[in-house]
């Protein structure tokens, strides 16, 4: 068996978090060349998809750490249920939150940056 190191372990959990930055930070350089509101509206709806995609990488991680137990402890048949339920629970999960998500129909407009008026740019970019 091959001994990894820390480094060798952890490297796709710190490349997963630099990619998701890096794709916000596009993301706003793109648009920040059409308007104020664009780059507002996509830091709000960044940020609402990273908070769901946290809950769910939370839960995989300790589901993770549960099997690895089991299997360390050699019970192969608990690890499997608690693969199934995990799986199950991280589907509900996710359809709980894109339920929550499409139901209240988030959007920039009802968010309290855009109830000022739209011309006070000095507001949002001061605010910001």
């Amino acid at each position: 068996m091959q001994q990894l190191t820390l480094f060798r372990l952890t490297l796709p959990i710190f490349l997963d978090a630099f990619f998701h930055i890096v794709l916000g930070n596009v993301d706003t350089l793109m648009l920040s060349h059409y308007s104020e509101q664009a780059v507002a509206a996509v830091g709000i709806s960044s940020q609402v998809f990273a908070m769901f995609i946290f809950i769910l990488e939370f839960m995989a991680m300790g589901s993770g750490i549960l099997i690895a137990q089991m299997l360390g402890a050699g019970h192969r048949d608990r690890a499997s249920h608690i693969a199934n339920s995990s799986v199950y629970l991280n589907s509900l999960i996710g359809s709980v939150l894109i339920f929550v998500l499409f139901s209240r129909r988030l959007s920039c407009s009802s968010c309290s940056i855009f109830r000022q008026r739209r011309t006070s740019s000095a507001f949002i970019t001061h605010k910001l």
